[in-house]
């Protein structure tokens, strides 16, 4: 996880589970620049829920090949 503190953009791709991903969101949040996006894969969790656990949920996005991002 110390390898991403230097990172742009951190994309996870976990098991789909509310509990687990919120978790990971919220230790990605702690160890992250402030500048960095925070990318979820999810394709059935409301990604503003994910956000909700961050410091930056403007800076929480989808990034799910079946989710068109406009």
């Amino acid at each position: 996880m110390e390898d991403l503190q230097s990172a742009d953009v951190i994309i996870e791709a976990i098991v789909e589970a509310e509990d687990v991903k919120k978790k990971l969101f919220s230790e990605f949040d702690k160890i992250a620049k402030g500048s960095a996006i925070l990318a979820s894969n999810t394709s059935s969790i409301s990604i503003s829920r994910l956000a909700s656990v961050t410091n930056r949920p403007q800076q929480v996005i989808s990034r799910n090949s079946m989710t068109m991002l406009i």
